[in-house]
């Protein structure tokens, strides 16, 4: 995911995104083609919402979630709701983790 944050530009099309990156190593974790482009829209789509709007997505979706923290955290850091929130993405994780 943090090679969407760096290199994805929510104002590009999905063709020119693969074209430019298909050599990456980190564009190839993903899987396949088609979980990468699902991942790349979902991104995009978020990417476009407000900030608070993204960051309530993300606490209400966390809220929901079950386990150890460490678990939860894992989760959190694999999902593309985390990182679209932004610069203060931990900060926010962390304060959520301590409230349950």
């Amino acid at each position: 995911m943090r090679y969407l944050t760096e290199k994805a530009d929510p104002k590009e099309y999905w063709f020119e995104f693969k074209r430019k990156h298909h050599k990456a190593p980190e564009y190839k974790h993903y899987g396949s083609e088609k979980s990468r482009e699902d991942v790349w829209r979902d991104w995009v789509a978020r990417k476009k919402l407000s900030r608070e709007k993204r960051e309530a997505d993300l606490l209400s979706w966390m809220r929901g979630l079950k386990g150890s923290s460490e678990e939860i955290l894992a989760k959190v850091q694999a999902d593309v709701r985390y990182w679209v929130v932004g610069d203060d993405k931990n900060d926010l994780v962390n304060d959520a983790l301590r409230a349950r």
